[in-house]
């Protein structure tokens, strides 16, 4: 009976280390910042990230990719100004 990793790539391939060391660091880092977590900080993270989301998501993509909707001006600068910041 043929094992399942005779002809596979998957242990063959070297190991890069740079990113090997980056995904170990944000692991890391993400454990350490337990220590440090504050309501106010997430309630900042989940206001800034809704609002690149929605830049980002709503703004370039749908908005300007496809003209999937027609927007007023000031809706439009909105979108396009809370982008970049999500990028």
């Amino acid at each position: 009976m043929p094992s399942i990793f005779t002809h596979g790539r998957t242990f063959t391939q070297p190991v890069v280390w740079v990113t090997t060391f980056i995904m170990v660091a944000f692991h890391i880092d993400a454990v350490v910042a337990l220590f440090f977590f504050s309501w106010h900080a997430f309630l900042l993270a989940m206001i800034f990230g809704g609002g690149e989301g929605l830049g980002v998501g709503v703004g370039y993509h749908r908005l300007l990719t496809h003209r999937g909707y027609e927007t007023h001006r000031w809706e439009w600068s909105i979108f396009l100004r809370s982008a970049p910041h999500g990028t």
